[in-house]
């Protein structure tokens, strides 16, 4: 049973270090820029009229949401499990 523990302790430690080398690869947000930009100190105003902030969080999470489904579709189709 100790060997099993060991196996799956050994497996869990190398997917965190994959994991944690890909995020480290992946470039900072993008979105961030808007508050860098020229009109960052006037979104405050903006967003009581139009609330830019939120709309662009969920752009950012629905774009992310396709991408992944497309990405799944593909390899479905790859695979050949889906026509």
């Amino acid at each position: 049973m100790e060997y099993l523990q060991t196996f799956f302790s050994w497996i869990w430690s190398a997917f965190r270090v994959v994991i944690i080398a890909v995020i480290g690869v992946l470039p900072d947000s993008p979105f961030t820029m808007i508050s860098n930009s020229a009109i960052g100190e006037y979104i405050g105003y903006i967003n009581w009229i139009l609330p830019l902030q939120q709309i662009v969080a969920i752009l950012q999470v629905w774009v992310v949401a396709i991408a992944i489904f497309y990405i799944y579709q593909a390899i479905l189709r790859w695979v050949k499990a889906v026509n």
